[in-house]
């Protein structure tokens, strides 16, 4: 956080994101808040797609929001069109 905080711009690694956000959203760095929520949606599938989402809720994080809820409609899609074959 204090990268970004100096200099503007930060990787995130998917290890720190979590972290980072909470960091991010607590101090009220947007930039750095959609660069962590970038770096989680990357990081969605089956399993963890509700886990992410409470972060959505709980970070007001409206990027990775877009992200789990479009994951969700894919993956309910594809269920359906297994179904329909």
């Amino acid at each position: 956080m204090m990268r970004y905080i100096y200099t503007g711009t930060v990787t995130v690694e998917i290890d720190l994101a979590q972290e980072l956000l909470r960091a991010a959203d607590q101090y009220l760095l947007d930039n750095l808040k959609r660069l962590c929520e970038y770096t989680i949606a990357q990081d969605i599938y089956e399993e963890n797609v509700m886990l992410m989402y409470e972060l959505v809720e709980a970070f007001n994080a409206t990027t990775l929001r877009e992200a789990c809820l479009l994951f969700m409609l894919e993956q309910f899609e594809r269920s359906n069109l297994k179904e329909a074959i």
